[in-house]
């Protein structure tokens, strides 16, 4: 779709616990070309959770779903097993 259009940089943003799996599919994408410059940035405001118990497990949770995500190779941008 770059090179369809003739951009030479992309910015990604997205919420961090997600960061790292669009990092990996997008470098996956492009192959680490050296034509293409690619950025990543989280960003900053993401609602979470006031008691430290439901803290816990959206973190948990969060990081189990982005593990599944990022090993499964056959779907890799599949859905998320939010509520």
């Amino acid at each position: 779709m770059m090179a369809e259009y003739g951009f030479k940089s992309a910015l990604f943003v997205s919420s961090p616990y997600h960061m790292r799996r669009i990092k990996i599919i997008a470098e996956s994408v492009y192959n680490d070309d050296e034509q293409y410059i690619l950025s990543f940035v989280p960003t900053s405001y993401e609602k979470l959770p006031v008691n430290l118990l439901d803290l816990f497990k959206y973190a948990y949770r969060s990081i189990f779903q982005e593990y599944l995500k990022i090993t499964n190779s056959d779907n890799v941008v599949g859905p998320t097993l939010d509520k």
